[in-house]
């Protein structure tokens, strides 16, 4: 009897044994299935987060590019209009006589060249921005505007903290640049809004709105020049809100004027499983 006893002892202890031995064969498989998983999910999120750096690389780099343009354009359209009538008229002015009113003209128009370097500086450089931040900075260019168009910009700051950082501000005015540009050039806009807050959604919602002509969101192959210029700078605002990791949408019909509004989510952090070390 004592015989049969410790044989079922004996077994009953080979079956924990085996049972324990097989729960832990099982738990050691489950953490390779997902340390495996854990391994091919980074290696996918970073061979997303290098896409998206080189994408953001790439779209920095035709921003610059456009840039260099608008010196060029700005720098041809005014300030070499400006010199070379200075210069014409300085080459009519008599050798022998003093031609008071010709001189005055030259050097009035000297002077508004120096003003329009002096604006095309402050305007593409962003030391402004980082000195006076972005709501100063619109409002400064806002009166610049209204001076030479006599269009009017209203700004609705409605951010209850500013804790936008300081290249998303730079962004977010040069954005604020082109669209005030298309506004003012090509929709021949007098009135711009320009919005400014937050959501329970969005930490930013950037808007400009304006009363100009307008145009058909939906008009690919413009043969237009100014449609051509008008959509290249569309592109070059959507390029920027891709910078700050935003949605770009735009509103606009004929003779309703136009809506650009730039949204940035609020950022979440997301879990990333980690590898489990047995």
């Amino acid at each position: 009897m004592q015989d049969k006893s410790s044989e079922i002892l004996i077994w009953t202890i080979v079956g924990s044994l085996a049972t324990i031995l097989s729960f832990i064969a099982f738990i050691n498989h489950i953490i390779s299935l997902y340390n495996k998983k854990s391994i091919e999910f980074n290696h996918q999120l970073q061979l997303r987060n290098f896409e998206k750096e080189k994408e953001i690389l790439k779209t920095r780099i035709d921003v610059q590019e456009e840039t260099i343009q608008k010196i060029s354009k700005e720098l041809h359209d005014n300030v070499n209009q400006i010199l070379t009538l200075a210069k014409l008229n300085l080459n009519n002015v008599s050798g022998s006589i003093i031609d008071i009113e010709k001189l005055t003209l030259s050097r009035d128009l000297i002077t508004n060249a120096i003003n329009e370097l002096s604006n095309l500086s402050n305007s593409l450089s962003s030391q402004m921005v980082k000195d006076l931040g972005l709501v100063r900075t619109l409002e400064i260019e806002s009166s610049r505007i209204k001076t030479i168009n006599n269009t009017q910009i209203i700004i609705e700051n409605a951010l209850e903290h500013n804790n936008i950082n300081e290249e998303d501000q730079i962004i977010l005015y040069r954005i604020f640049q082109e669209a005030t540009r298309n506004s003012v050039v090509h929709g021949r806009a007098k009135n711009i809004l320009i919005k400014i807050f937050q959501s329970s959604d969005y930490d930013l919602i950037f808007e400009i709105q304006d009363d100009g002509t307008g145009f058909n969101v939906n008009e690919k192959n413009a043969t237009d020049q100014s449609k051509k210029i008008n959509s290249q700078g569309l592109k070059n605002m959507q390029r920027r809100a891709s910078i700050l990791n935003g949605e770009f949408v735009i509103e606009s019909s004929f003779n309703h004027g136009t809506k650009i509004t730039i949204r940035k989510k609020k950022s979440i952090n997301n879990f990333i499983p980690h590898t489990i070390h047995n």
